[in-house]
């Protein structure tokens, strides 16, 4: 047994980071990170399926102070030489991004995923897992709500090669409905992770009903 913590969530997550990138049994590592706030919980969630397959390591701003030095310098340690960040301005400031790109780390015009909630985030998050070499088969369904049933069901998407979204529990939210119809004729099964208290009856039959061509 290993334990990997640090003094804060945030050296943690360096310290997960740094082996994630030397985990075996998944494809080269192509030194693409991402980066999500600290401060909460659902964007990192989103990109926890094309972080599990592609084996790309997460770390976490501040959402006051932003990115700090040390993070920096695990990226750099890591060779991390791309960086796509979860969510608006609101969650990780511009002046995290200028940061680490002022450290030599590539971040494009198009390197920002997020949407105008964290739903929305996630939905855009799954889209863009699907470009990268994702699909859309055996899309997993969690809630928004609260952390659990997504982290664990993130990994396992993941390993399977395919995405996760978020909803609210007692209704199907907009942006995973739109995600399910969009990409219905792909979509071959859908995982709910959680039970009814999670994922209400009424989510369920709606999530079935939008994945449906």
């Amino acid at each position: 047994v290993q334990r990997y913590g640090g003094t804060t969530r945030y050296s943690t997550a360096n310290l997960i980071a740094g082996i994630t990138v030397t985990a075996s049994g998944r494809p080269a590592w192509d030194h693409v990170a991402f980066l999500a706030t600290g401060g909460n919980f659902p964007d990192a969630l989103a990109a926890g399926p094309l972080s599990a397959a592609e084996g790309r390591p997460l770390y976490l701003a501040n959402p006051t102070t932003g990115v700090s030095d040390a993070t920096i310098a695990a990226m750099l340690a890591a060779d991390v030489q791309r960086v796509i960040v979860l969510g608006g301005p609101s969650v990780v400031s511009q002046a995290s991004i200028d940061k680490i790109k002022a450290a030599g780390i590539t971040i494009g015009a198009s390197d920002r995923w997020y949407g105008t909630d964290r739903y929305d985030t996630a939905r855009v998050v799954a889209q863009n897992s699907l470009t990268a070499g994702l699909t859309a088969s055996a899309t997993g369904l969690a809630t928004g709500e609260d952390f659990p049933d997504a982290l664990a069901g993130g990994v396992s998407q993941g390993l399977s090669g395919s995405v996760l979204v978020l909803t609210k529990s007692a209704t199907l939210s907009g942006a995973a409905s739109t995600f399910l119809n969009s990409n219905a004729a792909s979509i071959d099964e859908v995982r709910f992770f959680g039970g009814l208290a999670a994922l209400s009856s009424g989510v369920r039959t709606a999530a079935i009903t939008a994945a449906t061509p």
